[in-house]
């Protein structure tokens, strides 16, 4: 009899560990969504509301040309030096070309960036691991060239 409830109670949990392909499939859509509202923050103006899509922790860190930083206020103090104008943010538009899960609770995406403005248009590529953190999907790690 214990060996059957010991057996029982392991596929529940193996039911409930498990991550089936739509679900997965699901988290990707959720996160491409999240990444385009992030763009409207931007093109708002609302750079502390595009860095709400960022895991708010020191140990957020992002990876540039400049070398890598980490901890949420030194990445916004970074935006906040480059971009400290509705004129340098110009109009921000992504494309993913990339996007993986990589479990339940983590996620990489990949695409390339485009920032508008009135005097030039700048750009490039980057990578980001997205994980859930108490329900929400935030960037912990972003790689941006």
């Amino acid at each position: 009899m214990r060996v059957i409830i010991f057996m029982f109670l392991s596929f529940l949990l193996l039911i409930s560990c498990s991550q089936t392909p739509s679900s997965l499939e699901n988290n990707s859509v959720e996160i491409e969504k999240l990444l385009m509202e992030q763009s409207k923050m931007w093109n708002t103006g609302d750079l502390e509301g595009f860095m709400s899509y960022y895991w708010n922790n020191d140990s957020l860190c992002f990876l540039s040309k400049n070398g890598m930083n980490c901890g949420w206020e030194t990445v916004y103090g970074n935006y906040k030096k480059g971009y400290d104008t509705p004129e340098k943010m110009g109009n921000l538009k992504f494309e993913i070309l990339k996007s993986k899960p990589l479990g339940a609770e983590s996620h990489f995406l990949v695409g390339s960036w485009n920032v508008y403005r009135t005097q030039d248009t700048i750009g490039g590529s980057f990578n980001l691991i997205w994980e859930k953190k108490n329900g929400k999907w935030v960037i912990v790690f972003d790689h941006t060239s």
